[in-house]
């Protein structure tokens, strides 16, 4: 019997880490089961009590594996039977000069792109198991937001769209965990990127840059598209792990990781990319229009 419940425990454990690496269920579920840990003591005392009768041992591991299956069945009914929420927030345009917007996601997918009107700086609609809090400082005729939705308990995918005014500078990073990402950044003042991925696809279109544009992409697994403008001085210093590489920048000469065209140390607006990838294929691309 015992043999039997190691069996099932096993096969359970791989099941669950199955569904987390295609995005079922989150990793705060490990958490969540965690807080059942006193149970533990519990099972040892019950297991030092039986052994005491006769088939003690078949009896405490036939009730483990009963109470170990019904645990993990009701915490994904409660994971499925979780709320979905929306949330919209919007912030104004109050005279700032610039932007810094910090992003950070843990499980879900994150689209960024230019706002059509000239309204708000942010719009941010959120859809999911959590709840967007949103934090803002204004220093100095900067404004520095920081959306880290608070995810709660459950299975449902999350989703947050961002649109950022096209008119101010902005100084954009990210720090996402498993998801894909869409970041279409062309129609925006963009003047520094930061980008830090765990798992998952990331798609990112760049605008062109005035003055020196830099941006460092840390891709943890999955596949990276990176597009460019054409005709824009470069420099990409690539880092691949393993996985397929492709860069098709015209003109521009390798050295060993590095990429180079040559108008870029005398060019005045330029793009400086730093782009380490872990597992997963790498596409750079300078296209015409984006």
């Amino acid at each position: 019997m015992r043999r039997a419940t190691g069996g099932l425990l096993l096969i359970a454990l791989g099941v669950l880490f199955f569904l987390n690496n295609l995005g079922l269920i989150p990793w705060s579920f490990w958490w969540e089961l965690l807080r059942y840990w006193p149970l533990a003591l519990i099972f040892l005392g019950l297991y030092l009590l039986l052994q005491e009768l006769p088939h003690g041992r078949e009896i405490f591991w036939a009730l483990l594996a009963l109470f170990l299956m019904g645990l993990i069945l009701g915490m994904l009914s409660q994971g499925i039977r979780a709320v979905r929420t929306q949330a919209h927030w919007t912030y104004p345009y109050h005279g700032e000069q610039e932007i810094r917007l910090d992003l950070e996601m843990g499980l879900g997918d994150l689209e960024v792109f230019a706002l059509e009107n000239a309204e708000n700086l942010v719009e941010v609609n959120f859809r999911g198991a959590g709840t967007l809090h949103p934090r803002v400082r204004r220093t100095d005729g900067t404004t520095e937001i920081t959306l880290k939705p608070r995810k709660t308990w459950g299975f449902r995918k999350t989703t947050c769209l961002v649109g950022i005014s096209p008119l101010l500078p902005l100084r954009l990073e990210t720090r996402l965990g498993i998801g894909e990402t869409v970041l279409d950044l062309s129609a925006l003042h963009l003047v520094r990127l930061k980008v830090d991925s765990g798992a998952g696809h990331t798609r990112v279109v760049l605008p062109r840059p005035l003055g020196t544009l830099r941006c460092d992409l840390d891709i943890g697994v999955g596949n990276v598209e990176l597009f460019l403008p054409s005709r824009v001085p470069v420099r990409l210093d690539l880092d691949p792990g393993i996985g397929k590489v492709e860069v098709h920048i015209p003109g521009a000469f390798r050295q060993g990781n590095r990429f180079l065209t040559p108008d870029y140390e005398d060019a005045q607006d330029r793009l400086w990319i730093r782009l380490d990838s872990g597992i997963g294929k790498v596409r750079v691309a300078a296209v015409e229009q984006l």
